[in-house]
Formats: structure tokens, C-alpha cells, sequence
């Protein structure tokens, strides 16, 4: 369930930042995302 979380908001920034696309290897984006989710969540605790 927590993956579906991260997917979720990972759209929501997507939408947001159109601007940042790595065409031709979204994989580093994704996981350049997922990290800052997580930088994020350890900064609201």
C-alpha cells in the first residue's frame, strides 16, 4: 500500500513539473522522485 502512496504522489509531481522529463530512461526519474519523497517525510517528522 505504501508503493500505491508514492505512485500516487509521484503522478501528482509529475503533473506539477512538467518541465523536469528525463525522456528515454524514466526509471532515474522515478527514483530521483522516490527520494525526495522520502527527504520529504523525514523533514514533516
Amino acid at each position: 500500500m505504501a508503493m500505491d502512496i508514492i505512485i500516487d504522489e509521484n503522478k501528482e509531481i509529475e503533473d506539477k513539473c512538467r518541465s523536469i522529463e528525463i525522456d528515454g530512461n524514466p526509471s532515474v526519474e522515478e527514483v530521483v522522485v522516490i527520494i525526495s519523497l522520502f527527504n520529504f517525510s523525514e523533514v514533516d517528522k
